[in-house]
């Protein structure tokens, strides 16, 4: 808590008072639609990186020897592919299925609210 959690609380607690100040770095507004999709990729990461373990492992046994071929630095570039993949594909699921969802469920709700009920009776 002392050694990771204090300075944590810190920078988050910086990050939202320069924010609330106006004051939001060019790359960061950049870049801030990533954060839509933040919640399409925590719910699919995890299906898409075994989908490439399985991939790989099916492959054969040359995918072994091309890891220990292309050493540290190829594993690097490599999971840095998948990780662009893994935000490549919760992008398109957040535009194809999360936005419509919830606009959908917007409309329903606020549809329902809307609707007054015919007669004022007391109920005993």
């Amino acid at each position: 808590v002392l050694m990771w959690g204090v300075p944590s609380a810190l920078l988050v607690a910086g990050s939202v008072f320069s924010e609330r100040n106006g004051r939001i770095p060019t790359l960061i507004r950049k870049y801030s639609f990533l954060g839509d999709s933040s919640y399409s990729l925590y719910l699919i990461h995890v299906v898409l990186i075994d989908i490439v373990i399985v991939l790989a492992i099916n492959t054969g046994d040359w995918i072994t020897a091309y890891a220990q071929h292309v050493g540290t630095l190829g594993m690097i570039l490599a999971c840095c592919v998948i990780t662009a993949y893994c935000i490549a594909v919760a992008l398109f699921l957040y535009e194809v299925v999360e936005r419509r969802l919830v606009g959908r469920l917007r409309d329903f709700f606020r549809r329902k609210s809307i609707v007054a009920p015919t007669s004022q009776k007391e109920v005993i």
